[in-house]
C-alpha cells in the first residue's frame, strides 16, 4: 500500500510511521513536506533531533518545488532514507 500525504497529513503520517510499524505501508509519498525542517528545529513530535529514523519506516518519496517556501528536501537531513523529487 502507498500512503500519500499532503498538508498537515504529511507530518502526522511520518509521526505515525516513526512510532508504529505498519507493515502494510510499503511507500510513503509526501508532497511539500516540512518534516525535515521540524526535525532540524527539534519540533517533530515523534523524533528528537539527533535520533535516526527507525529501520521499520517504509521507503519515503518526497516531492518538492523550489518555489514552495514550505517544501523541504529530506535527503540532506535523512541521508539514504528519503528520495527527493523536484517538480516545477
Amino acid at each position: 500500500m502507498v500512503l500519500l500525504a499532503h498538508s498537515l497529513g504529511r507530518i502526522a503520517c511520518v509521526d505515525l510511521l516513526v512510532q508504529q510499524q505498519l507493515s502494510q505501508v510499503e511507500l510513503l509519498v509526501t508532497v511539500g513536506s516540512q518534516v525535515p525542517f521540524l526535525y532540524e528545529i527539534n519540533a517533530l513530535y515523534s523524533l528528537e533531533y539527533g535520533q535516526l529514523l527507525p529501520e521499520h519506516l517504509p521507503q519515503w518519496l518526497n516531492i518538492y518545488d523550489l518555489r514552495d517556501f514550505l517544501s523541504y528536501v529530506g535527503n540532506r537531513i535523512f541521508p539514504d532514507r528519503v528520495q527527493d523529487v523536484v517538480v516545477d
